[in-house]
């Protein structure tokens, strides 16, 4: 058999979990994404620009976000929307099309479908905030990248990764499915362009500090040098 020496969880809470029920050699190491660029400066125009990444399943919650943004442009923020993902649940796919034309949503969201991953790095930087409301999200990839990318982050309490975020610094959390929270938490980000900027640099100098790939590999080194 194969001899496990060391444990390696990208989620704060599962390596808690592990250090309560007796477990020595699990480490908590969050993912890594390649940092380049800079901060985002404050929007060019008016419109503060969202994006949400993932795919069309139910548990993305991605009418949760609409309902938001519709609630958001009606109190006068002037958002757009874009949802990027791939269509692995067709009902799902359509079911927010059709959300979009009876909500009259067609001119603020756009919807971007199989976008290869290398064409990622430009698109987060084409906007200025990411916002993941899915549901039953054990370590969502994205956080890590749209931070690295410039863009604070709002996702859900229910999301493993979330453990990334500080409060307010470098993004939000929401309370899972909790509509009005969400509203508020977006609310807070948009509503002072200078704010929204800080917590940009927050994003990026936290994704060089924690999410570094050479950081990683030394981390990793180290791990395997105790267990020799």
């Amino acid at each position: 058999y194969l001899k496990v020496f060391a444990y390696v969880t990208p989620v704060k809470t599962n390596f808690d979990v592990f250090k309560k029920s007796g477990i020595e050699n699990i480490y908590y190491i969050p993912f890594v994404y390649p940092v380049s660029g800079s901060a985002n400066k404050k929007p060019q125009n008016k419109n503060i620009k969202i994006i949400s990444v993932g795919k069309f399943v139910k548990r993305k919650d991605h009418l949760l976000l609409l309902n938001v943004t519709e609630r958001l442009i009606k109190d006068g923020f002037a958002v757009k929307l874009t949802l990027a993902g791939e269509i692995q649940n067709p009902e799902i796919h359509k079911t927010v099309k059709k959300y979009i034309n009876e909500h009259n949503l067609a001119k603020t969201v756009n919807i971007k479908t199989d976008i290869p991953y290398p064409e990622m790095k430009n698109e987060y930087r084409k906007h200025d905030l990411f916002v993941l409301p899915s549901r039953k999200e054990p370590a969502a990839y994205s956080v890590t990248e749209a931070a690295a990318n410039a863009l604070p982050v709002i996702c859900s309490d229910e999301n493993g990764t979330s453990c990334y975020i500080e409060n307010g610094i470098n993004g939000c959390v929401f309370k899972a499915g909790n509509e009005n929270d969400l509203y508020q938490k977006i609310k807070l980000c948009i509503t002072d362009t200078e704010k929204l900027r800080k917590m940009s640099e927050a994003a990026l100098n936290s994704a060089k500090k924690n999410h570094n790939p050479e950081i990683f590999a030394e981390t990793i080194t180290e791990i395997v040098k105790t267990q020799k």
